[in-house]
């Protein structure tokens, strides 16, 4: 995992897909990784792991007019991380690098204790809190993400944050939140900042 800002520019017409559809379009390509995005998972361990998360079970509409500056954008905790979820990870972004997975190499060549999860994984964590909290016709147009601190083995993801600038009007209808990772211990482990569309209570498409 490389520290630094990434800057992720999602194409306007982009839409948060149902989970089944993400599975389905994995499975496809390898049925291993796709089960990563199966939230609960069962592990190597007989354990259920994947994703493991304080799961929204039903996703409700998130309305312009409802959003005011400094609001809260639900917290999400994730993990603890586990060799399950890098490994899962590493196979479907085909990112083999063993510094996700082989503690061994990771002692010997980085000082690191255990292996890490990569910016990736970490900012597809951030990704899914946003869009759940969004709702289905929320659109996340733009994530720009600084990686500050890694999320070793046995490691949770915290993630919290608030609107900070919010259009002047209904017909032009986008907010901007601040975000911030932390983990157990209290330390910034990201930081990011992200643009999305609301839907308007007042369009006309509503009506």
């Amino acid at each position: 995992m490389r520290h630094g800002s990434r800057r992720c520019n999602l194409n306007s017409a982009w839409r948060p897909v149902e989970s089944g559809t993400v599975t389905r379009r994995a499975q496809r390509r390898d049925p291993v990784a796709a089960r990563l995005f199966e939230v609960g998972a069962t592990g190597a361990d007989g354990e259920r792991r994947s994703l493991k998360s304080n799961t929204i079970s039903s996703i409700e509409q998130l309305w312009f007019e409802n959003i005011e500056l400094g609001h809260a954008v639900p917290s999400r905790a994730f993990g603890p991380l586990t060799i399950v979820d890098t490994v899962q990870w590493a196979g479907f972004q085909e990112n083999w690098y063993r510094l996700h997975w082989d503690r061994d190499f990771v002692r010997e060549r980085s000082g690191f204790t255990t292996f890490i999860a990569s910016g990736g994984y970490r900012e597809a964590l951030l990704v899914r809190t946003i869009t759940d909290w969004i709702g289905p016709r929320g659109i996340l147009r733009k994530l720009t993400v600084r990686q500050a601190f890694p999320t070793f083995e046995g490691d949770l993801i915290l993630y919290s944050g608030t609107v900070a600038e919010k259009s002047s009007t209904p017909s032009d209808s986008w907010i901007a939140c601040d975000l911030e990772g932390k983990n157990q211990e209290d330390r910034v482990i990201l930081t990011a900042r992200c643009n999305v569309i609301l839907p308007s209570s007042q369009s006309d498409y509503q009506k």
